[in-house]
């Protein structure tokens, strides 16, 4: 699973079984760092193959944007994060969500 560049949870759509669970765990790794000052977090898979860069949304009054993953065994409601997936490394320097 890899991303274009940063994007809303959102706007994935639906998603098959095992991308929902690699998603999962993979946001679950970044939420488990502490942000950056720049208010992101980053995380690495357990093989070391796709990093991500996760930031909570802020452009709400509340900040509280609300996505809704659909999967082929249900629904997860959680925060509009936004989220760049990518190989380690090829992650250029950006602000997420500009």
């Amino acid at each position: 699973m890899a991303t274009t560049g940063p994007i809303r949870l959102s706007q994935l759509g639906e998603l098959d079984h095992d991308a929902f669970g690699r998603l999962l765990d993979l946001i679950g790794r970044a939420l488990a760092e502490r942000p950056d000052p720049t208010g992101f977090r980053r995380a690495v898979t357990s093989d070391g193959r796709v990093e991500i860069v996760l930031r909570a949304p802020d452009d709400t009054p509340t900040g509280r944007a609300v996505a809704v993953l659909r999967t082929s065994e249900g629904w997860f409601r959680t925060p509009d994060y936004l989220i760049d997936v990518r190989a380690p490394g090829t992650l250029r320097e950006r602000v997420v969500g500009a």
